[in-house]
């Protein structure tokens, strides 16, 4: 810690004293009062931060994880109602096994989500996913796909819009 800072935290600043005790690091280093040479980043400390962090974005290192993350992604949408039966585990550890990686299991998920929800605005009686099987065509077809993350990035706002239109189409007294 610079000289200015140790002097200023023993005159009683008003934060830091709170923000170390909480278990916060800083990173920056610090050349001249005022005058910063790099972002200051902290953490507070686990028991402190009383809200969840988000999961690192990288490869579930477990079926578990694997399998969690999986169902995170299909609870996430209206056109699916899935209780994750066994079936569907064994699926998932079938692509664990394989080592699919968890971002072409949400590129494929995207890709039979979109579809979907266009068959549900033309089709009113087509029924919802039930079941992961359903993605796996889509999420091999997404793994043998060279497409850029710009149409994956395209995908995912479009496929909000046409959640919120068949949402509202089926919310709507009119609703065939």
């Amino acid at each position: 810690m610079p000289t200015w800072r140790r002097r200023w935290v023993r005159a009683g600043g008003p934060w830091w004293s709170t923000w170390k005790n909480c278990g916060a690091r800083e990173s920056a280093k610090h050349s001249q009062p005022g005058i910063s040479t790099g972002r200051v980043r902290s953490r507070s400390a686990r028991a402190f931060w009383p809200y969840e962090r988000p999961l690192a974005q990288g490869k579930p290192r477990s079926l578990a994880d694997y399998t969690a993350h999986i169902h995170g992604l299909l609870v996430g949408r209206a056109c699916v109602k899935i209780s994750f039966s066994s079936a569907d585990e064994k699926l998932a550890a079938a692509f664990f096994e394989r080592q699919v990686p968890i971002e072409t299991i949400e590129h494929g998920i995207l890709m039979a989500c979109t579809r979907k929800y266009m068959t549900l605005l033309t089709t009113p009686n087509s029924g919802l996913i039930v079941s992961l099987s359903y993605f796996k065509d889509a999420i091999e077809e997404a793994a043998a796909s060279k497409v850029s993350n710009d149409y994956w990035r395209y995908l995912r706002q479009s496929i909000d819009g046409l959640e919120k239109e068949w949402l509202q189409k089926v919310r709507s007294p009119r609703a065939q």
